[in-house]
């Protein structure tokens, strides 16, 4: 993940959201799907996971130095 979208998704930027949510749901809904076998679920989960990860980020709790997909649990 670049500096430019982490300090617009640290700022509350919608289009940095957008960005990251084009960047990352598709994979992150496959990685779902292959473990709760259920659409619906599975798109549930990613956008739980986005907004919490963008809420870390914006509270400070979450430092960036590692792609996403590393850090999280998993």
């Amino acid at each position: 993940m670049d500096q430019k979208l982490e300090r617009g998704l640290a700022a509350g930027d919608p289009a940095a959201f957008a960005e990251l949510f084009e960047s990352y749901s598709n994979d992150l809904l496959r990685l779902g799907y292959s473990l709760l076998a259920n659409v619906t679920d599975s798109a549930d989960v990613v956008q739980d996971v986005l907004i919490d990860f963008v809420g870390a980020l914006r509270s400070g709790t979450y430092h960036v130095k590692n792609p996403l997909f590393p850090s999280l649990p998993l």
